[in-house]
């Protein structure tokens, strides 16, 4: 009886029944207290009542204080205090709910870069919409042979949405460009920083380990539509690429002629051995260029290059790349355990430089340092080998499991065994048939490994 009496009685001037109201639907923008804040609020009305009115629309939709109207209807209150807001808020309600957010105190400074952005989106659109109109009105005001209403070119002027959102939601840009990358990335954990449930760099951290495995398995799954092929082959390499499949080769990996004329001092139990191509660098270079232009139509469209070249002509090695529309990254070092010992005033060097240049946007996994360490590799037949255990970190950072590696100058086999040695697949080419011979017995006696 008390509390249908409660109900019937007269409102004040500024009050409205709860049993009128109801929240709007765009309400859900904001995200809603935590128990412990509502119980708060819950606690302070009873005391106090509600000091804030509700802003609502003209027909009783709730705008903002959805949590005063529920701590209302928890305490069985009759009437609240209202607002009404202006006719150009009940036209975009989602703007003026986002607005009003900057009085809530339960949000963290996270949350309110979600809103803030939330904001700048929709007020591009809004700007948008704008713009459209007005320029349907300058058409139909042409057409009507009037002359454009004077200052409707300075209306055309839209705000900055983006800087707008700064100023109003007090919020650092470098926030609102991260909440931007998971937006666009479509981070499921983006909801639970506009919640409350996590924080910004957390959901950052999930979202690179997330993409990172989606990555993973998509270049995993291309990799196994292709047909297996791990070869050894002896010949010409600009005349055995072209046999190759097309589109098959995540990673170019090689160390081509550096065009040095490259002896080898320690070298007194056999007799020393030229390396073919290497009489000067032009040779080297043009071999190089060739070998390039052969190779485009074998790499994947997002491929990866790693090459080892000499310090004095890494710029002309560098140039071939870039004309053949790779991007340069990085240049790497590899850091070996003994230096040489040059004659003369030289410094004696401990580490040769990798180029790594990409197409498309290829990841890195791990991501690591561009300084590698690895010891000298076993002294064979070749003049310069690069060691198994360089070649393995090069692949494993570069490529997934079942991916293919190319190498057309494969010298001894220390690439392919390399690469098979850790699931890649490979295939390599030398000319040399003395090199030919002894890679093969390499790889003969990896597998004999395997199957064991």
């Amino acid at each position: 009886m008390l509390n249908r009496e409660k109900s019937s009685a007269p409102r004040r001037p500024g009050q409205r029944r709860t049993t009128e109201l109801c929240e709007h639907e765009q309400v859900g923008l904001v995200p809603p207290a935590l128990p412990d804040d509502f119980a708060a609020l819950l606690e302070d009305i009873r005391q106090h009542g509600i000091r804030n009115p509700l802003d609502i629309t003209r027909d009783g939709r709730i705008l903002d204080g959805r949590h005063r109207f529920r701590a209302a209807r928890s305490l069985k209150m009759a009437a609240v205090p209202v607002r009404f807001v202006s006719p150009r808020d009940e036209l975009d309600p989602e703007s003026f709910i986002l607005r009003s957010a900057l009085r809530v105190k339960h949000l963290t400074d996270d949350q309110r870069a979600v809103l803030a952005y939330e904001f700048t989106r929709r007020r591009k659109v809004e700007n948008q919409q704008r713009a459209c109109r007005l320029a349907r009105a300058a058409k139909a005001q042409k057409r009507a042979g009037k002359k454009p209403v004077s200052g409707a070119a300075s209306e055309t002027a839209m705000t900055d949405s983006w800087e707008e959102a700064q100023r109003l939601f007090a919020v650092p840009e470098r926030k609102m460009r991260a909440i931007k990358r998971l937006a666009k990335k479509e981070s499921p954990f983006l909801v639970k920083v506009r919640s409350g449930e996590m924080g910004l760099l957390e959901a950052r951290r999930l979202t690179r380990i997330q993409t990172i495995q989606l990555d993973k398995a998509r270049r995993q799954a291309d990799a196994k539509s292709l047909p297996p092929i791990n070869e050894l082959i002896c010949g010409d390499c600009l005349k055995v690429i072209p046999r190759l499949p097309d589109r098959t080769f995540s990673l170019l990996l090689t160390d081509p002629p550096w065009g040095c004329g490259y002896d080898q001092p320690w070298r007194v139990a056999s007799p020393r051995e030229s390396i073919s191509n290497d009489t000067d660098p032009k040779t080297a270079l043009r071999l190089f260029d060739r070998m390039l232009t052969a190779v485009a139509a074998k790499m994947r469209h997002d491929c990866k290059m790693l090459v080892f070249v000499p310090w004095r002509h890494e710029p002309q090695f560098r140039a071939v790349i870039e004309k053949h529309r790779y991007s340069i990254r990085d240049i790497l070092y590899w850091v070996r355990n003994m230096p040489t010992f040059p004659a003369g005033s030289n410094f004696s060097c401990q580490c040769t430089q990798v180029i790594y240049a990409v197409k498309g946007n290829p990841r890195i996994y791990p991501r690591r340092t561009n300084v590698f360490r690895a010891r000298t590799g076993r002294r064979t037949d070749h003049p310069c080998e690069n060691p198994v255990d360089i070649l393995k970190q090069l692949i494993e950072c570069t490529t997934v499991e079942g991916e293919s590696v190319l190498d057309p100058f494969a010298g001894s086999g220390s690439c392919l065994e390399a690469a098979w040695s850790i699931g890649r697949e490979a295939v390599g080419i030398e000319q040399k048939r003395e090199h030919y011979l002894e890679a093969l017995a390499r790889l003969s006696k990896l597998a004999r490994g395997k199957q064991s």
